[in-house]
């Protein structure tokens, strides 16, 4: 900057230069503000929407009771029926019974149609063994000797 003498003033130009960053600053500020409105727009969105979310997890837990999984231990061994008595049941059928969680008579003895066809799909190689062999008839002899206690299939279809 050229001053009142003519000569380069270092003050007038120092002053210009501090005038500029001043409008620099200024202006960064308005584009930070501007950042900080959006901000609070996206943030309240999302918290309005997060907030709905939690009223709807709310509402579903009051409709859908929900109850952390209750893991049962399979009984100890020495407590197990045999099911190698139930006719048609070999070593092999065994395990797969034990691997579902069949370990006892009365629980072949109450299968449903249902629980036939479920256990049956899981024996592909064994088909329609469970209804040829009538394990659930067999099952409720073998728990009645055992036992001395009757068990009537529920759910059958004759």
């Amino acid at each position: 900057m050229i001053g009142a003498c003519g000569a380069r003033c270092p003050y007038l130009e120092a002053r210009k230069r501090i005038e500029r960053g001043v409008s620099a600053i200024a202006a960064k500020e308005v584009a930070l503000d501007e950042c900080r409105n959006q901000l609070g727009s996206v943030e309240s969105r999302y918290e309005s929407q997060l907030a709905a979310m939690e009223a709807e997890v709310r509402k579903l837990k009051t409709v859908v009771k929900v109850e952390p999984l209750q893991l049962h231990k399979a009984p100890a061994m020495h407590e197990w029926d045999d099911l190698q008595e139930i006719n048609g049941i070999g070593p092999v059928l065994e395990k797969r019974l034990h691997e579902e969680g069949i370990y006892f008579f009365r629980q072949i003895a109450n299968w449903t149609d249902a629980d036939i066809a479920f256990f049956q799909s899981k024996l592909p190689e064994f088909p329609n063994r469970v209804r040829r062999d009538n394990w659930v008839k067999s099952a409720a002899g073998e728990h009645l000797k055992k036992y001395g206690k009757s068990y009537k299939a529920k759910g059958m279809s004759a």
